[in-house]
């Protein structure tokens, strides 16, 4: 015969398995969570560069060691 010990009561069972449940989507919730941080700070730098590139002058030809207001005509 089974003990009665060993047996586990189906109210238990199932709230044993909800905590689990629960606890495995905490853990996913918590996962995407920290995907959207991770694209939002790649977005952000994304941002950043292109206000730097918009912000900044173009860099001077080659073989122009001069800006073209520093270009004297004499």
């Amino acid at each position: 015969m089974i003990s009665s010990s060993l047996i586990i009561p189906p109210k238990i069972l199932l709230l044993r398995l909800h905590v689990l449940w629960t606890m495995w989507y905490l853990k996913s919730l918590m996962l995407c969570q920290h995907l959207l941080l991770i694209l939002l700070h790649q977005l952000t730098l994304l941002q950043c560069q292109i206000l730097l590139k918009q912000a900044l002058p173009p860099p001077p030809a080659l073989g122009c060691s001069r800006l073209p207001n520093q270009i004297k005509i004499s």
